[in-house]
């Protein structure tokens, strides 16, 4: 009886000690300094986010409509029938 109880008691430790091993990390929770400066930061990259896409938008609607490309139009012979429209 006293060997299954050592058995047990020792089991048990190697059980807790490998338990007990097991580091959380700290929770980092910022300040409040800390996070006003973040969301200043965020702010700032979504207003230059934003200017940035204004200026792609700008830029895309001073390029001009093309005609689409058909590279087999003149192997192709025109159609007899005027399609309708």
């Amino acid at each position: 009886m006293l060997n299954k109880s050592l058995l047990l008691a020792a089991a048990l430790s190697v059980l807790i000690r490998n338990a007990s091993a097991q580091n959380y990390p700290d929770i980092n929770v910022p300040s409040a300094d800390q996070r006003r400066s973040l969301m200043l930061e965020k702010y700032k990259e979504l207003q230059r986010q934003r200017k940035l896409d204004d200026a792609y938008k700008a830029a895309r609607n001073k390029i001009p409509d093309q005609k689409p490309n058909d590279p087999w139009r003149d192997v192709r012979p025109p159609p007899t029938v005027p399609i309708p429209k």
